[in-house]
Order: structure tokens, then sequence, then C-alpha cells
């Protein structure tokens, strides 16, 4: 689960990235932090409804 934590990261970055180097108002980048925090509250509020952790998918695990 931390390869989705990292790579959620390094867009939120790249977000902020890209908006300074435009001169913008940082509007990339607030929307995906916002996006990300949203999405992390949501992970959480889900795992403390059903009181489990996140299973992962078969085909991450490589089981047949």
């Amino acid at each position: 689960m931390c390869e989705f934590l990292v790579d959620a990261g390094i867009f939120v970055a790249l977000a902020l990235r890209f908006d300074l180097s435009r001169g913008h108002k940082k509007t990339y980048f607030y929307s995906a932090f916002a996006g990300y925090c949203a999405g992390l509250l949501v992970t959480i509020l889900i795992m403390n409804w059903f009181q489990t952790a996140q299973v992962l998918p078969r085909h991450f695990l490589n089981v047949n």
C-alpha cells in the first residue's frame, strides 16, 4: 500500500511544480491536494467502518 501513497504524493508535488513554473495561483496543486486528502479520508473511514485493513487484489500478490 505504501507505493500507492508515494505515487499520489509525487503527483501532488508535480502539480505544485507545474503551477510554479507556469506562474498560476496553485490551482492544480490545490485540487490535487484536496483529492489526495479526500481519498485518504475516505479510505480511513471505510477501513474503520468495516474493521479491516485494505486488501490487495490477487494479481499484486502473484497468487494463481
